[in-house]
């Protein structure tokens, strides 16, 4: 049977949200504490499950103890807040500069986005990461999502008038590698979600641009390649976005209080996306409103609700480094 220590400890790692070197680190301070609280309580005569009892509730609920934490140990550096503003200031330059239709650039670029993530996340889990796991994550999302919609526009056009503009072989192409494009999508945004919730929802916040941006190129009919005199007047504003993004990342990672933290990115990410839109519709209606809020209330709010199924499906058990 699990101790009254273990029990407690566990759901307070469960909430820490921190590297887990962090979480170690605390839980076995926190542990120490609650050992010497309760062997004062028990050379006071106290009885020992007593004394343990009243050495947990002198230290406060799990919720409580678990945010105080996260609170003082969860700030980052400049550094740090640099290095995770600066996808998104790639992201800002290259539409500044109208690079985006040059596709050497584009390859460049995503390769580089691909290669700082692919490392990080093998050698360390830092805050910084998670903004460079956007845009390595949006490439798979974006790429089924338009695989899907190419099917369904060539059922569409087989239904409609007989033939599909391109071959079978393509359209079951396109449908084999949507579902294991967001299969290795899915599986990389569980893990962030077990890690925090938090930085999952932080991961997501430039997606609701760059589908806009896709949609707005696609309804143009513009593509790579195409010179800057072929460009309209929106590149200027989507690279404002993707600064605003940069500026918002920034301070995401310099304040550590979680509460600010939740209030940023509720905040900032609807705004960024509806100026956005703004400026590859001209005038969105109540209806694109709506939908832009329900996105982002969707990439925003449910990875905490997969956390949230997460913790209350789990088994409790003693904290990690206990089971070491």
């Amino acid at each position: 049977m699990l101790s009254e220590f273990e029990l407690y400890l566990g759901s307070v790692e469960r909430r820490l949200h921190l590297r887990p070197e962090q979480e170690r680190d605390i839980l076995v301070e926190l542990r120490d504490h609650l050992q010497e609280r309760a062997d004062d309580y028990r050379q006071q005569g106290m009885n020992p499950k007593l004394a343990f009892k009243q050495a947990v509730e002198d230290m406060g609920v799990p919720d409580d103890v678990a945010r105080r934490m996260y609170d003082i140990h969860s700030g980052n550096s400049w550094r740090d807040a640099i290095l995770a503003a600066t996808p998104h200031l790639t992201l800002a330059l290259l539409f500044a500069m109208h690079l985006w239709t040059r596709t050497a650039w584009v390859v460049v670029i995503v390769g580089m986005l691909a290669l700082v993530s692919l490392q990080g996340w093998r050698r360390t889990k830092s805050m910084w990461l998670y903004p460079w796991l956007s845009y390595t994550l949006a490439i798979p999302i974006l790429s089924s999502l338009a695989a899907m919609g190419a099917v369904a526009y060539g059922v569409w056009s087989l239904v409609q008038n007989g033939h599909a503009p391109l071959g079978i072989p393509y359209y079951i192409l396109f449908g084999l590698y949507a579902p294991f494009a967001l299969y290795i999508t899915a599986s990389m945004a569980s893990k962030v979600v077990r890690r925090d919730w938090l930085l999952a929802s932080l991961t997501a916040t430039p997606l609701p641009v760059l589908m806009g941006w896709l949609l707005y190129i696609q309804d143009e009919g513009r593509g790579f390649g195409e010179s800057p005199q072929q460009i309209g007047q929106t590149d200027g504003s989507t690279a404002l976005v993707f600064l605003a993004l940069a500026i918002t990342t920034a301070v995401f990672l310099r304040v550590s209080q979680r509460l600010f933290r939740i209030l940023l990115l509720i905040t900032a990410t609807p705004i960024l996306s509806f100026f956005a839109y703004l400026t590859f519709i001209g005038s969105p209606g109540l209806l694109t409103l709506i939908v832009i809020i329900a996105l982002c209330a969707v990439l925003l709010l449910g990875p905490a609700l997969l956390d949230a199924r997460a913790s209350q499906s789990s088994p409790t058990g003693p904290p990690a480094f206990s089971r070491q």
